[in-house]
């Protein structure tokens, strides 16, 4: 990687490459606006870490490339209690680290298909929660 990252996103994308054996699948960035997108696959898992209008978020996804969970909605999937929408990024990347384990059982495990599915369910329950 090129880009000179905050230590908060070198520090995950480390654990990522480094202790968990992920590699890059995709790096883009948008010199227009300072966007960034950096996927890495491993272990059944692809996990996005992004920059948007100036704040860095992380995602992960099972295989399917068009489905992809933040870690407030892994959070709330794993505790059952409905938390932050929005976490700063170092929780973000705290929460991910501590749960790494847990988040790759549920999304590539027995129980995938279903895990997925209610993830979307409580995607559709944070939207009602917002919009109404």
């Amino acid at each position: 990687m090129s880009e000179q990252f905050p230590t908060s996103v070198s520090l995950l994308l480390s654990f990522l490459e480094d202790d968990r054996g992920l590699s890059i699948e995709q790096e883009l960035a948008s010199q227009a606006f300072g966007d960034t997108i950096i996927v890495l696959r491993g272990q059944g898992l692809r996990v996005r870490v992004l920059r948007d209008r100036g704040r860095w978020f992380v995602e992960v996804s099972s295989e399917n490339p068009n489905q992809w969970f933040d870690m407030a909605l892994l959070k709330e999937q794993i505790t059952g209690h409905v938390g932050d929408d929005e976490p700063s990024f170092d929780e973000q990347a705290e929460f991910l680290r501590a749960n790494w384990k847990r988040i790759v059982e549920m999304l590539t495990g027995p129980t995938a298909s279903q895990a997925s599915a209610d993830l979307e369910q409580r995607r559709l329950e944070r939207a009602k929660r917002r919009y109404q």
